[in-house]
């Protein structure tokens, strides 16, 4: 009871214990034990479970001589401020002695391997220790995180001490100038004894805005820089440059250099004395692979004065946001004239390139250095204003090997000033070997993108090309080529925005993979592909067929707008195969379209899940059937979902009345804004459309009825009662003259149907003649949330009718009653 008395009485909180599952007992808050006059006192446990004290930080043991060996428990020696034994009333010289007697003491300063400051408290902790020699003499990895200028002082105590510091992290210190004080050490011995940090392999500095510097003199021959593997640089919004020429020639081991939002960075490796050195030298990075320079908006260029640079590894190089920087290195990726001479980069390993809001570059690779580019494989050029070339031609290179010939993806985009993609007096010189994805977005200058050394290429995939307003051609070929190109692997062709575009691949090519083609406003454009007449030598097409001679016998997606220029989409002589496989069709805003599918062409559409016909002033028809055999066992099979949308023009979906089962598979149609669509199917058309769930109707202005019956129907009535088994949603909008839903005497079933929404139909007095069954439904909806039920559907459109204020948000308290009570 004394001894709980004294410690209770030294400690800042109670004495609470922390049993962890009755292993240990732990008094975490209790820093300071004093132990007086208790001469009976052995250990301070009362069972087999050791006491740790990992707070403690002040021992005071006086007359206590029969404690035994470690009978006070387990303490942190590195954390003691104060120890004071007194026995027989004589303090002890050395207390530690004793202490390491009473108390089982280990040292986690020792063999600590990771060690983390995070904050100015931590830091003056920290500080304040008594540290050992021995202490952190094994620490792999420190971290310090939000502390003050203060962490150079404990820095300079792990460069005496963690020679085995591998991982050396920095972040959010606001004050910190330099990193290391060069001037307070000790220099290393000739034969290299002393070295600082020689294991040092990651430097990460993050969100340091006072630093100037890393080392406030040159490292070498101080530091072990040999080992560095990786440095990490992001928002040191002061700091100027980052290496000098001879730290860098030092950094053979170097394998990731990754600068970040570094404002004032001009070089990223400095010359000394710069102006005094007269002789090139050559700075080599043996082992760098990845380099990225981002957000640096007064970077210049990656290093300066008399000296060349090697990359023989490096993999992928970013520049990203470099709006000053007029070369990366001399001759490579600059606004200067293009070197005739190799310079001496050496980049023969690089795969990605990517060169993204470099205002000032005029080109990228130039000529005498194009070959070394063997293994690249990703270019992106983006949002560079003053780009005029990616590689300016040379009328002396000459190459029998071909150009970039593992590049496989190819992104240019925001070029305002590129006049070629590859200019033309390269020839017969061969680029691009692999190439499978190109992406051509923004490059306003552009008049024509000549790629004849993709021709029959085997790997080619994509093709996009989009936003070139003045772009006229594009050539996949020779011009003079006559003979069938065949792609074997293109699949997806995007042609978007090309306003001025009225040549796509002249000559006769086979795209016997493409599924998805997409062609938007492109007005010019006035056939996809045209073909050579070999009796003429000219080219030809059909004046008003987009498609006239392409065979896409594996096409699935297909979408088209604003191509004004065509009255037909499809040519009645396309082969066989062509749009067999087609799953999604779009039509969009083309204003001389007469109808969107050929009588010829339906019967191929056995896959077409998908349809949307939006736009087109012109279009009075969407199928055309007078030519459709009439064995034919039935069209549109798989066909889910169809939309009709802004069709002012349109009278019917079909000129004809199919004479086989149609839309069989057909879940949702929506016909939207079709003024002068009087009536929608026949009643004979309505029984195939057995898995119906969505039929939305809205804003077409002459609708009168949406099922009527057709002459066979009159003369042959087959039944009066129609099923819907599957409809689930019923839309009417915005539908003033539609009088009736069908104005025949018919029982309609609607197993199904839950929701029904109507508003503006001011004609409708009921929903049709005859029964309606509608078991699962419960309500009308006239407003997203205004409902009223009057027992069944037509009984309700009769209230509705007679009651127009419950049509509308007006006067909705004086409805809401009438609504409640009838739903009630």
């Amino acid at each position: 009871m004394i001894a709980a008395f004294f410690l209770q009485l030294w400690t800042s909180r109670t004495l609470v214990s922390e049993a962890a599952a009755s292993n240990r007992i732990a008094y975490s808050e209790a820093t300071t034990l004093v132990f007086e006059n208790l001469d009976s006192l052995v250990s301070f446990r009362w069972d087999d479970r050791p006491i740790q004290w990992p707070s403690l930080e002040n021992i005071t043991v006086s007359n206590c001589a029969a404690i035994k060996d470690s009978g006070l428990g387990n303490a942190d020696l590195s954390q003691l401020k104060s120890m004071k034994v007194i026995l027989q009333d004589k303090e002890e010289d050395n207390p530690e002695i004793k202490i390491s007697k009473y108390f089982d003491l280990s040292d986690k300063f020792e063999k600590i391997q990771q060690f983390e400051i995070n904050g100015a408290e931590e830091l003056s902790k920290t500080l304040a220790m008594k540290l050992k020699p021995y202490h952190f003499q094994q620490l792999l990895q420190f971290q310090a995180k939000n502390c003050d200028e203060r962490l150079n002082s404990f820095l300079s105590i792990l460069l005496e001490r963690s020679k085995q510091l591998k991982d050396l992290i920095i972040k959010e210190n606001k004050s910190i100038k330099r990193v290391f004080d060069c001037h307070t050490l000790t220099k290393p011995d000739s034969r290299g004894n002393g070295i600082y940090l020689p294991d040092l392999e990651t430097l990460t500095l993050w969100e340091l805005p006072q630093l100037n510097c890393i080392w406030n003199e040159d490292p070498t021959g101080i530091f072990g820089l040999d080992h560095l593997k990786k440095i990490s640089i992001l928002k040191c919004s002061s700091l100027k440059n980052v290496i000098s020429v001879s730290a860098a020639e030092k950094l053979q081991g170097l394998q990731v250099l990754k600068l970040y939002s570094c404002e004032k960075v001009e070089v990223v490796v400095a010359m000394e004395n710069q102006g005094v050195e007269t002789q090139k030298r050559v700075i080599k990075f043996p082992l760098l692979r990845d380099l990225v320079l981002v957000n640096l908006s007064n970077l210049l260029k990656f290093h300066n004065g008399n000296c060349a640079l090697e990359f023989p590894a490096l993999e992928k190089l970013r520049i990203n946001n470099c709006p000053q920087m007029i070369a990366f290195t001399t001759g490579f990726a600059s606004a200067g004239e293009p070197s005739t001479t190799d310079n001496g980069s050496t980049l023969d390993k690089l795969n990605e390139l990517e060169v993204v809001k470099c205002g000032q570059l005029d080109y990228i690779i130039p000529c005498n250095i194009l070959t070394k580019f063997q293994n690249l494989k990703k270019l992106t050029i983006s949002n560079c204003n003053s780009l005029k070339e990616l590689f300016p031609f040379d009328s002396e290179f000459h190459s029998v090997e071909p150009i970039l010939p593992e590049l496989s993806h190819l992104v240019l985009t925001l070029l305002p000033s590129l006049l070629h993609v590859i200019n033309r007096k390269f020839e017969n010189t061969r680029f691009f070997k692999h190439l499978q994805i190109l992406q051509l977005k923004d490059c306003n200058s552009l008049e024509y993108l000549f790629l004849p050394f993709v021709a029959g290429s085997l790997v080619l995939r994509e093709i996009e090309v989009s936003d070139c307003k003045n772009l006229e051609k594009i050539f996949l070929t020779k011009e003079d080529i006559k003979s069938m190109i065949q792609f074997p692997n293109l699949n997806f062709i995007a042609l978007e925005n090309l306003p001025k575009l009225f040549t796509f691949c002249p000559g006769t090519f086979d795209f016997p993979s493409l599924e998805r083609l997409k062609v938007v406003n492109c007005p010019a454009l006035k056939t996809f592909v045209s073909m050579f007449d070999e009796r003429k030598d000219l080219l030809v097409s059909s004046n008003n067929c987009f498609f006239n001679f392409e065979l896409l016998k594996n096409l699935k997606k297909f979408h088209i707008r604003n191509q004004d220029g065509s009255e037909k989409l499809l040519h009645e002589d396309l082969p066989s195969e062509t749009f067999c496989e087609l799953e999604k069709l779009s039509v969009i805003e083309i204003n001389n379209l007469l109808n969107v599918v050929p009588s010829s062409m339906l019967i191929r559409y056995k896959k077409l899940d998908k349809m949307t016909v939006q736009g087109c002033k012109l279009l009075k028809e969407v199928f055309d059937l007078v030519e459709v055999l009439d064995n034919a066992d039935e069209m549109l099979p798989q066909l889910s979902e169809l939309i009709l949308n802004k069709l002012p023009n349109l009278v019917c979906v079909w000129n004809r009345e199919p004479q086989v089962p149609v839309f069989q598979n057909l879940a949702s149609l929506q016909i939207i804004d079709c003024g002068n669509l009087k009536r929608l199917f026949s009643l004979s058309t309505a029984k195939y459309l057995q898995k119906l769930k969505t039929l939305k109707l809205y804003g077409c202005k002459d609708m009168e009825e949406v099922l009527f019956e057709d002459e066979v129907g009159l003369t042959n009535p087959t039944s009066s009662k129609i099923n819907f088994p599957m409809v689930e949603r019923l839309i009417l909008k915005d539908l003033p003259k539609l009088a009736s839903f069908c104005r025949y005497s018919y029982t309609f079933e609607w197993p199904k149907l839950r929701t029904v929404r109507m508003s503006k139909i001011p004609e409708m007095k009921m929903f049709s003649q005859g029964i309606q069954s509608t078991p699962s439904l419960r309500a009308v909806y006239v407003t997203f949330i205004k409902k009223c039920w009057q027992g069944d559907l037509n009984n309700t459109i009769k209230y509705l009718h007679n009651n127009p204020e419950c049509r509308t948000e007006t006067d909705r308290k004086s409805c809401l009653k009438h609504c409640i009570d009838c739903i009630m």
